[in-house]
């Protein structure tokens, strides 16, 4: 890890949606760096083989927390769990979408009125 950035952020990076994608992505970018991880998902078994790899390629310690974050207790969950930790960069990665119309009938398009 680079003196700047172990001393701008610590050793710890928490990665929410870890398990593929872009949050996979910087797990594997904060690891090559050195950073430890916490690294959080709904899919376990994913997170703990995305945790080995990176251990192993790394040298790194990689922690999981399976957890669905939509659901509003998981975050104050996730928050005691980690409360200890010295996280000092955060990687906010979980998708959340909904499914419909990106314009809705409530929706006011610019210059419209009425």
């Amino acid at each position: 890890m680079s003196v700047e950035m172990k001393s701008r952020f610590g050793p710890t990076a928490l990665i929410t949606g870890a398990s593929d994608g872009i949050g996979r992505a910087f797990a594997e970018a904060l690891a090559a760096q050195g950073f430890n991880l916490v690294l959080v998902a709904r899919r376990e078994t994913v997170l703990q083989a995305v945790a080995k790899d990176l251990t192993v390629k790394h040298g790194i310690k990689a922690q999981v927390i399976a957890a669905d974050l939509s659901d509003p207790r998981a975050t104050v969950d996730l928050l005691k769990r980690t409360e200890r930790l010295p996280i000092g960069l955060l990687v906010a990665a979980a998708e959340f979408g909904s499914i419909g119309p990106f314009f809705g009938t409530r929706c006011r398009v610019r210059g419209e009125h009425g």
